[in-house]
């Protein structure tokens, strides 16, 4: 297996001062556990025996924070109307009828 490296799309440095510890979940009583070795090498081979199932221009990160252009959200303006998602809540009205607020 080869490794491809990539630049970093992040802004900020690799290495940096914050050091973020969270505690809460364990404050409520949260008992962490470790998957297991046997449950990781199924789950690998699980992993591989499908691979030819991944599109693996997705696993590419889609934003670069360097540049003020975003490649996909330039392409998804681009589409047509007809064919952008709607956003979340959007009610669909039908022809001649009109939207009003409540």
């Amino acid at each position: 297996m080869e490794i491809d490296h990539i630049p970093d799309p992040r802004v900020e440095a690799e290495q940096h001062y914050y050091n973020a510890k969270h505690s809460k979940l364990i404050d409520l009583g949260l008992q962490p556990h470790r998957l297991s070795d046997s449950l990781l090498d199924s789950l690998m081979n699980i992993a591989m025996k499908y691979r030819d199932r991944v599109d693996a221009s997705l696993m590419l990160p889609q934003v670069n924070w360097r540049e003020p252009k975003n490649e996909r959200r330039m392409q998804m303006s681009m589409l047509p109307k007809s064919s952008a998602p709607e956003p979340k809540g959007a009610q669909t009205v039908s022809a001649g009828a009109k939207a009003t607020k409540a």
